[in-house]
């Protein structure tokens, strides 16, 4: 694959996942519900952020709870203002999934590449392959 057709894949990436972004945010955007939103405010218990297991109920993985208490303390270093830092939270969490998204695309693409699985990678390589 060119690295023109990467970087195209990388860019298509990091515009779907801004939009989602924007249409999530807490308080503005698309107001779309969010499941990032909701754990903050009802699953930690807003700001500061309670632990999860110890002093609230939390139905996620260990994963997600340790994510979610993180952002969530990070958060509290920036601001005393609870809808500030559920902004806060909601952006550092983003982020994290962010790049979790865009390493996934890069080895998904690697997988397509090595088993030559993806219809997709072969007409990415053919819509991009320069002409003899």
């Amino acid at each position: 694959m060119s690295s023109k057709s990467i970087f195209l894949l990388l860019l298509a990436t990091l515009v779907v996942f801004l939009i989602g972004f924007w249409l999530h945010i807490p308080y503005g955007g698309g107001y779309v519900y969010s499941d990032i939103v909701s754990v903050y405010q009802v699953r930690l218990e807003g700001f500061p952020p309670k632990a999860p297991y110890v002093e609230v109920f939390f139905e996620y993985p260990v994963i997600i709870a340790t994510l979610a208490y993180a952002s969530g303390l990070m958060a509290s270093l920036f601001t005393k203002e609870h809808y500030t830092a559920l902004t806060i939270y909601y952006t550092i969490t983003s982020i994290i999934l962010f790049l979790a998204t865009f390493l996934t695309v890069l080895e998904v693409r690697k997988l397509c590449r090595k088993k030559d699985l993806c219809v997709l990678y072969n007409h990415a390589e053919y819509a991009f392959h320069e002409p003899p």
